[in-house]
């Protein structure tokens, strides 16, 4: 059995964003060739950020926690799903990860030269969430985030660790 494509993004896009301390603008510019898999860990390289000012991009990890929940794996198997190919795989691939799923003749595919739109990506969480009995109100592009930040937090992982994850500078904006 395969699983809904347009759940598996939104499910993808919700792991990057709880994991990286991202923003959906991050992940929307994210193309296949950004993330690179060294086996217990999955870099990806952020092309441009609104914390970034400078525009030199940044590099985040993915680690393997041998859960059924593993970050990695799931990125492998949505790569593998959508026919993505990592950075460090000898090719480079345009294609956005974070795209516009499309249903035609009963097939679903990806629609990877097209980036998924804000409003989208939220209507589609929502809609996933309330088809498992979740709440969604309330919830927006910036929750996954600010609840990874908060479970690292609350885990005592200290602020300067979080930061550096977070590829926050500092605590001050640069003029």
């Amino acid at each position: 059995m395969q699983a809904n494509l347009m759940d598996f993004c939104t499910i993808f896009r919700t792991v990057l964003e709880y994991f990286l301390f991202c923003r959906f603008d991050c992940v929307s510019h994210l193309k296949a060739k950004h993330f690179a898999d060294f086996g217990t860990e999955i870099e990806v390289f952020f092309p441009n950020a609104k914390n970034n000012q400078f525009h030199e991009g940044r590099t985040s990890k993915l680690v393997a926690n041998g859960t059924d929940f593993c970050p990695v794996e799931l990125v492998r198997l949505y790569f593998k799903r959508c026919g993505f190919k990592f950075g460090n795989s000898g090719t480079t691939d345009e294609s956005y990860v974070n795209c516009r799923i499309r249903k035609s003749a009963g097939v679903t595919v990806a629609q990877n030269q097209y980036k998924l739109g804000q409003t989208t990506a939220v209507e589609q969480l929502r809609e996933l969430l309330d088809r498992h009995g979740f709440p969604s109100e309330g919830v927006t592009d910036k929750s996954a985030k600010m609840e990874g930040v908060t479970q690292s937090l609350e885990a005592d992982v200290p602020v300067p660790e979080v930061m550096h994850h977070g590829r926050w500078g500092s605590l001050e904006m640069p003029l």
